[in-house]
């Protein structure tokens, strides 16, 4: 049997390929993305991910610790031109 094709504009569920799933996962912390870069190389070990998903997910969790980084950054920055 093989899948239908995609119609333009629908559409498609995300497929995980073994990537654990919540539906509450908030990664806006340096401990949340510590943990959650954690579980993906858990899963990696266990055989659950492969190889590119493994970067894949490593790429997006250290761009996301980078986009807090340089919002902390902003942050105190606006403040430090606060109080002058």
């Amino acid at each position: 049997m093989t899948k239908a094709q995609p119609i333009e504009g629908e559409l498609i569920p995300a497929q995980t390929g073994g990537m654990r799933q919540s539906r509450h996962l908030r990664l806006t912390s340096a401990r949340a993305l510590r943990r959650e870069l954690a579980a993906v190389y858990a899963q990696f070990r266990n055989g659950a991910l492969s190889s590119e998903q493994t970067k894949t997910s490593t790429y997006v969790l250290r761009t996301l610790g980078e986009m807090l980084r340089l919002d902390e950054i902003e942050s105190r920055l606006a403040a430090l031109e606060q109080k002058q």
